[in-house]
């Protein structure tokens, strides 16, 4: 058994997907397996992969197209280390990686963190450290697929990725953890580099709307205990539904958001112009849709 299983979840990743397996094979810590999860991928995935399986830890599994979380699920079910971590094809990581996550670990701690570096797509640089606070509040940790090793058994108690969900799914895990006893490690080491794809597209935008209800509906006594994030999760569905053109359900939602902070000036703004469908339209330009996003 290794210490740690590593998913690499694929769909048609082929061109890209070489870069992530090297990445992992070069890790100062070598006591791993390399899952590569392929979601039912048309192009030539297998062939590339093929030659890394001479590497006893590398294994390749594939399944029919489901999503990614259900590709991370079908990895995790093959796989037998002790923590996983999850790591999408089209990230980056150092050779240190392993060899931090695993001085934390081996301390017996159910979730370890590691800081990232964020490259938006017009190449600035964003460094975020796990070990100081989100926002507000007093949460550490950053929760994006590459920052944390989780114990398997925790995961798998916890129910494993949603595969309800499209946008968002390593937040909704965070919320499973709320009212759990677990130990968290943190290794203030920046091994994880993450780069910002250009969103905003209709299809994406439509998961994020869904899959944002989705998790309000499902954790109501989270977001009823954490209103700001109950605020935000509301806002950014109103915005995504007013870019939908579904006027009526953003001007539900920005109402909504509004109940959990009436003073906020914004909000107000944001509600009255939701009562207008032409100033909507001024304020969030709608998307035009496109099948083929």
């Amino acid at each position: 058994m290794a210490f740690f299983s590593i998913i690499i979840p694929t769909y048609n990743r082929a061109h890209i997907i070489r870069k992530a397996i090297e990445a992992v094979k070069m890790q100062r810590f070598t006591d791993f397996e390399l899952i590569i999860s392929d979601d039912g991928s048309t192009d030539n995935t297998e062939e590339i992969i093929s030659p890394f399986l001479n590497d006893s830890r590398i294994k390749y599994f594939k399944q029919m197209n489901k999503g990614v979380c259900a590709a991370r699920n079908f990895g995790a079910k093959h796989a037998s280390g002790k923590y996983l971590i999850f790591l999408d094809s089209d990230d980056t990581i150092n050779e240190n990686w392993l060899f931090d996550f695993h001085s934390i670990a081996e301390k017996d701690f159910d979730m370890v963190f590691c800081s990232m570096i964020v490259f938006s797509p017009n190449g600035n640089e964003k460094k975020t450290s796990c070990i100081k606070p989100y926002k507000k509040g007093n949460e550490k940790g950053i929760f994006n697929a590459g920052t944390w090793a989780m114990k398997r058994d925790l995961f798998f108690n916890i129910g494993q990725y949603d595969e309800q969900i499209k946008y968002g799914e390593n937040t909704e895990l965070k919320f499973r953890l709320f009212d759990k006893k677990v130990n968290y490690g943190f290794v203030d080491h920046y091994n994880f580099i993450y780069k910002e794809s250009i969103s905003g597209g209709s299809k994406q935008t439509a998961n994020k709307l869904q899959s944002n209800l989705h998790v309000l509906s499902k954790h109501v006594a989270y977001f009823n205990s954490h209103l700001e994030v109950k605020r935000l999760f509301l806002q950014v569905s109103a915005v995504s539904a007013a870019r939908l053109g579904c006027y009526k359900q953003a001007h539900e939602l920005f109402v909504e958001a509004w109940k959990t902070n009436k003073t906020d000036l914004k909000l107000n703004i944001q509600c009255i112009i939701s009562m207008v469908p032409f100033l909507i339209k001024l304020k969030w330009k709608p998307l035009a849709m496109n099948t083929n996003q």
